[in-house]
């Protein structure tokens, strides 16, 4: 089935303004999709930040086949939903995202977010997994596929048949690592989804425009393990300014998550004994 024309405007607007354009999407944010296409298209900039913007905006365009991008979206099987779906990103506001490419069985119901750092230590790896199998009977997971944490948590959840939805940056038809597309295709009790069309690489930028779909997405956030500077200490500020409960690991050792222990200074965090908490 040929894709609608609101949804080619949709996934063209994907490309030319991610996330973090903010300033232009915000400007555009009460336009329909082909009414804001037309305008990155066609409209003359008076002002610096606004040519530059849509030259970037247009300079994405020019490298991206919507219509080769869609038809693989067909071949691939994968579901495509408008953000009105999903009820809590409509906290993002102007930053929400244009569409939603999903594989697997996606279930909208109450996500709870588990993240963390890449290099995981054995204490941080336990504490994932004793979270998500912590889990009320109402709670699903969600987190970025990530190897470390985010894995250790996906992994959990499987094992324990679990709803989780796995949220990742690059398109769908390309899903890495290579062991986080090994898991998906086992047939994983849930859902993958992105907001970027398949053939589109949204480079580097695409992790962190990512990680404000999970923030979103979730009605709480547990931080794991991190280091200061890290996607996941990115994602737990998103889940802040959207006013969702974020809790934070810590062990004795302050060596354990320095990007914890700085993130729980923060107004609204919760202090949980990672060491208690893997132990139960």
């Amino acid at each position: 089935m040929k894709a609608s024309p609101e949804t080619h405007y949709r996934a063209l607007l994907t490309v030319a303004l991610p996330a973090n354009e903010g300033r232009l999407r915000k400007h555009l944010w009460q336009y329909s999709p082909r009414e804001a296409f037309k305008f990155i298209a066609s409209a003359s900039a008076d002002q610096r930040w606004l040519a530059m913007a849509l030259a970037r905006a247009r300079s994405r365009l020019e490298k991206f086949d919507v219509d080769h991008s869609l038809e693989l979206s067909e071949k691939l099987g994968l579901q495509i939903f408008y953000p009105e779906s999903f009820p809590n990103l409509r906290d993002l506001e102007h930053q929400s995202p244009w569409l939603i490419f999903s594989r697997g069985d996606l279930k909208i119901t109450s996500f709870t977010a588990v993240v963390g750092t890449r290099q995981a230590s054995e204490l941080g790896l336990r504490a994932a997994q004793q979270i998500v199998s912590g889990f009320e009977k109402n709670e699903s997971l969600v987190s970025g596929g990530a190897n470390g944490i985010d894995m250790a948590a996906h992994r959990r959840a499987s094992v324990e048949g679990k709803k989780q939805l796995m949220v990742v940056s690059s398109g769908l038809h390309s899903i890495f690592p290579i062991a986080t597309k090994r898991f998906v295709d086992s047939g994983f009790s849930g859902a993958v989804i992105s907001e970027q069309p398949p053939l589109f690489n949204s480079g580097k930028i695409g992790f962190l425009n990512r990680n404000r779909l999970i923030a979103a997405l979730a009605e709480k956030l547990y931080l794991i393990e991190a280091p200061v500077v890290s996607g996941s200490i990115n994602t737990a500020q998103h889940a802040l300014s959207l006013n969702r409960k974020v809790y934070c690991c810590l062990d004795e050792n302050p060596d354990y998550s320095p990007g914890g222990a700085w993130l729980a200074k923060k107004q609204g965090v919760e202090v949980l004994n990672v060491a208690k908490q893997s132990a139960t």
